[in-house]
């Protein structure tokens, strides 16, 4: 992608709003947090790990994918989620980055590292929610890939997931990333997914061994979390009890909603979180002359402090935020 002159990628709208929404500097949203190991040595990231650690992502549509985002938002304030069927060689690109030092993930030695407007904390807890923000250092962990492909039996698609390895072979933390495996179904016997078992970095699967990426809950797997993608969303995408488990870990073709009376987004987290963006921002409207909280954070945008005021963004010594840009 940073090479390619000639292919454009495209982001999804609506991905701005509240307090884990885009922020300024790359455009990354707020992923899940890697919580700190309740038994030392236990860290999901490694068994160094002490604290918990933010982090932070941003996605890309090829243009397959791209065109049809425009499609599905060809009226700004009336996404039609019935178009959100993805064509064939649609590719999305998701890069993960986390706010771990490579002082207890000693394998992120040497990647790429980026500014991002994120959380304040110390990681000693891990809170969400409306908190502050300030520019601070994050760190490339994991790169996430889902093809469009018919040839894959119900799903239609192909996901793969790929992890950092500081001490691997290669001139560019690109070719340092490392497969952790590729899935196209929940089903274990026979397998539909490949795991690499010679990685040589800690990693936690999913449930039951099924594909999962460093920072994602171990209680599920790629393909399971993003079979939930609907609008309205109704269902979490892991599943709260062993009772759920049977809903979480089968496959839907992409075009069937995980809940009735819900519209599928084709496997597209994104779609789907932006619609719920959009009405979550239009439930919020407090009614002439007046401003709901949820919609002074709408106003300021990527700005978005998870306060009902702005805070000052400074970088380098310099305002950019109110003052600035």
């Amino acid at each position: 992608m940073q090479n390619n002159k000639v292919r454009k990628w495209y982001h999804v709208p609506w991905m701005h709003y509240g307090d884990s929404g885009r922020e300024f500097i790359r455009g990354m949203t707020r992923e899940r947090t890697a919580p700190a190991p309740a038994t030392p040595g236990k860290g999901e990231l490694e068994p160094r790990q002490i604290r918990c650690f933010q982090n932070w992502a941003v996605g890309f549509y090829n243009s397959a994918g791209g065109y049809q985002v425009g499609e599905i938002w060809k009226k700004a304030t009336k996404p039609d989620a019935a178009l959100a069927q993805f064509p064939e060689g649609t590719v999305e690109d998701k890069l993960l980055f986390t706010t771990a030092p490579d002082t207890e993930v000693p394998y992120l030695k040497n990647t790429f590292e980026w500014d991002g407007n994120i959380h304040v904390f110390s990681g000693k807890t891990c809170p969400s929610g409306a908190l502050a923000r300030r520019p601070q250092k994050v760190r490339l962990l994991q790169l996430d890939m889902a093809v469009k492909d018919s040839r894959t039996p119900v799903t239609g698609w192909v996901f793969a997931t790929l992890a950092y390895n500081g001490d691997a072979a290669g001139a560019t933390p690109w070719e340092r990333m490392k497969l952790v495996g590729v899935m196209w179904g929940n089903d274990l016997s026979p397998a539909q997914q490949w795991i690499n078992t010679a990685i040589r970095t800690p990693q936690h699967l999913g449930a039951d061994g099924r594909l999962n990426g460093p920072v994602d809950n171990p209680r599920s797997s790629c393909i399971s979390c993003h079979a939930t993608t609907q609008t309205p969303m109704n269902s979490p995408m892991i599943p709260l009890s062993a009772a759920d488990a049977s809903c979480w870990f089968k496959n839907y073709p992409g075009n069937q909603a995980f809940d009735a009376g819900s519209l599928p987004t084709d496997y597209s987290l994104q779609v789907s979180m932006g619609i719920q963006n959009l009405l979550r921002s239009q439930a919020a409207k407090a009614g002439p002359g007046k401003v709901a909280p949820e919609e002074m954070k709408l106003l300021q945008r990527a700005f978005d402090s998870g306060l009902d005021q702005p805070l000052p963004v400074t970088m380098k010594g310099t305002t950019e935020y109110p003052a600035g840009r």
